[in-house]
């Protein structure tokens, strides 16, 4: 609804393709050679000691990046299966766990606080946007809904873990040049929700990336019950 309208005046959307594949194919028109491009960021803040300070608890060897909120609720993971995350990922042996967001999700972070016992540094709120440039590209992976950080980390170079619900993974799916793993999870009613995605799914896609899995983004689509 929002951008096919425009692309639909010079180009037909082809809702088969991801979008960045449909924008692009609008710069053709300039005479533009978009042949192989992929989405690069170079944003940084130039001060690496102040992220030192800010991950100086995150002492595991792989840092994992966690980013469950979503400026759409519906987007989001609720508290208590963001913290069954966090508890999860927290237990793989030698990670760290980074939660990351936006002021705006500062409250959410406190509640997810509150309901896990894991040693989880939590730096929601407490990064400008180079800033947090900086702390996703020394992550390992990102796991994250289908949000900003999810296609930073992804333009970055950092290997995602992206959390799909109702939005069409085809379309908005992570693209950069690292190996991805897309989950959803979907009823016979076509519905979807990122909170039916199972931890142990989650896990399982971390573990997959962690062995260094070189294959294009692969999307795991499950068919389990959602809740109404």
């Amino acid at each position: 609804r929002r951008t096919r309208p425009f692309l639909s005046r010079w180009l037909p959307f082809d809702p088969d393709r991801h979008t960045l594949d449909n924008l692009l194919r609008l710069m053709t028109l300039f005479g533009c050679d978009t042949a192989g491009l992929l989405p690069a960021v170079a944003c940084s803040s130039g001060r690496p000691e102040v992220i030192d300070n800010l991950l100086s608890q995150a002492d595991g060897q792989i840092l994992i990046g966690v980013a469950p909120f979503a400026s759409s609720l519906d987007k989001t993971l609720d508290s208590s299966r963001a913290a069954a995350l966090l508890d999860a990922l927290a237990s793989i042996p030698r990670t760290s766990v980074v939660l990351v967001g936006a002021p705006a999700d500062r409250t959410r972070a406190d509640e997810i606080a509150r309901r896990t016992p894991a040693p989880v540094t939590d730096l929601a709120g407490r990064t400008d946007l180079p800033a947090l440039c900086d702390v996703l590209r020394r992550c390992r992976i990102v796991v994250s809904v289908d949000s900003g950080p999810m296609h930073l980390a992804a333009a970055l170079g950092v290997s995602t873990v992206a959390l799909f619900g109702e939005e069409d993974p085809v379309l908005w799916r992570p693209r950069g040049p690292s190996p991805h793993r897309v989950l959803r999870a979907t009823d016979e009613r076509a519905g979807a929700s990122v909170n039916a995605i199972p931890v142990e799914m989650v896990v399982a896609a971390v573990r997959d990336l962690l062995g260094d899995a070189e294959d294009e983004g692969r999307v795991f689509q499950l068919p389990v019950e959602v809740a109404s």
